[in-house]
């Protein structure tokens, strides 16, 4: 090509690469009047060509641009400048529709004779943005949830108000099982109450062990017991560690790769929003657990100091107080073990081992003043538990101590459960008006008791996990029994 000549094609090449080109190109007079369209912008717009050339451009305005916004649009093209910019436009059937859109002044001899606008759809990545936002204040919003139940029922109202899916249930962990916690009301309509599945026995479960989302474009076809109506698209979202969200369609192949991602977006916000809720609900318990220790030292540590203090006045004229303040001494060392005692088993059990609880039990035994009394293992092999060795000890040896010196106890045995183990005697058991405040720090039925036995007992359980209930033995005496807890 000669030097200063310029590279053009000819009109008919110009016109077939208009005219094939994937974004909606216009042509249009100085004052926007409409001269040519290609045909990506009728099927954008749903005008054909001959219903807007000779049209003014404002035929696509949606009316959410105010005058403003159009007279600086103007102004810089008017000037000879590139104009780029987000417009908001609607198509023939009244539907909005967003575009990217570059106006540039077409140039002959050196004036500007007309304009050419390139348009770029970006309606879905625009609302998919906008939803994410929304996803993102919805999370602020579960952030003020009290409990998992709310959390539940936001992160279904946000995938009915904000994803547009109405039919929905956001299940959560309880033991081995998924519980549906929030249930949407079109949902509940089309289905009734929806079912609790355990880990093993369902796509849902599937979905919550393996940790992935997953799309069934029709469950009609699956070959299982469950009535899902006439929901045939199911979505599943795994939450972390915590549960499902299951995403509903009445019509087969309804979702996609980008609802998935959506729905992503709000089950990881979820997560995060659980574990903030459990850990300010152990930090809770934690607060709870120090109180109660503050309460143990200021009442039951004071009162025999006062007492021992008293005495030691009294004791120039009544040496017989003697055996009183020695008494309230031995009081005193009872409690402060019993507390510090209380303080460490409050903390939560990070590492267990397999332990023969037969074998603990027994050497428990052998460490606590039993005369008389026997122990039995209710088991003709050993029976083994997931916990901690230090902390179980303690656990035995302050029930065997309960049931010797306050259940007058000749026999406590010491035998497995299903998902755990109990621990009973033939004592004179405890009523049953009084079953519910045995656990609580500071009671007890003896004159001299510190009332910290069986509160420990109880810390060392929560520790572990574990469910602790106390009931009445087939001799009459107490059973206390210690079960695997379920939990969210």
């Amino acid at each position: 090509m000669p030097p200063g000549q310029e590279r053009t094609l000819p009109p008919r090449m110009f016109k077939e690469a208009v005219d094939n080109a994937g974004h909606a190109i216009v042509f249009t007079r100085l004052d926007g009047t409409i001269e040519y369209v290609n045909p990506a912008f009728e099927e954008t717009t749903g005008y054909e060509a001959d219903e807007v050339i000779g049209k003014d451009t404002s035929i696509l305005q949606s009316g959410i641009h105010d005058a403003d916004f159009y007279s600086e649009l103007w102004e810089a093209i008017s000037e000879g400048q590139v104009w780029e910019g987000v417009i908001h436009n609607k198509r023939k059937n009244g539907e909005p529709y967003i575009i990217e859109q570059t106006i540039s002044p077409i140039q002959q001899d050196g004036t500007t004779v007309g304009y050419v606008a390139v348009n770029n759809e970006i309606t879905d990545m625009w609302k998919r943005e906008r939803k994410i936002e929304a996803l993102h204040e919805a999370t602020r919003e579960l952030l003020r949830s009290k409990s998992f139940e709310d959390v539940a029922t936001g992160v279904g109202a946000a995938t009915d108000a904000i994803l547009d899916f109405p039919i929905n249930v956001v299940r959560l962990r309880d033991g081995d099982r998924l519980e549906p916690v929030h249930v949407d009301e079109q949902t509940r309509s089309l289905l009734g109450d929806r079912p609790v599945y355990h880990f093993d026995e369902s796509p849902v479960g599937e979905v919550f062990r393996e940790g992935d989302p997953r799309i069934y474009d029709d469950v009609q076809q699956l070959d299982d017991d469950y009535d899902r109506g006439p929901v045939h698209s199911w979505l599943y979202v795994p939450i972390g560690s915590y549960g499902v969200i299951s995403v509903g369609q009445t019509e087969p192949g309804s979702f996609t790769e980008t609802d998935v991602r959506l729905v992503e977006i709000l089950a990881t916000n979820a997560e995060t929003v659980l574990r903030s809720l459990e850990h300010e609900q152990e930090l809770q318990r934690e607060n709870e657990r120090l109180e109660r220790f503050a309460k143990a030292v200021s009442h039951d540590l004071r009162n025999p100091l006062n007492v021992a203090e008293g005495t030691l006045e009294q004791m120039r004229e009544f040496t017989e107080q003697l055996d009183r303040m020695t008494r309230a001494h031995q009081r005193m060392e009872e409690v402060i073990e019993g507390v510090l005692t209380l303080a460490r088993q409050g903390q939560r059990v990070e590492e267990t081992e397999a332990i023969d609880m037969s074998e603990l039990a027994s050497d428990c035994w052998s460490h606590v003043s039993t005369p008389g009394a026997a122990l039995a293992i209710e088991s003709n092999e050993e029976f083994v538990v997931e916990a901690d060795d230090t902390r179980c000890k303690h656990l035995f040896e302050n029930l065997f101590r309960n049931a010797i010196t306050h259940g007058n106890a000749t026999t406590v045995t010491v035998g497995p459960l299903e998902d755990g183990f109990y621990v009973e005697d033939d004592g004179t058991g405890i009523p049953a008006d009084k079953r519910d405040d045995v656990f609580d720090t500071g009671y007890t039925t003896a004159t001299y008791g510190t009332g910290l036995g069986l509160s420990i007992v109880k810390e060392i359980s929560d520790a572990h996990g574990w469910e602790a209930s106390l009931t009445e033995s087939d001799e009459g005496g107490a059973r206390f029994e210690f079960r695997r807890s379920r939990t969210y």
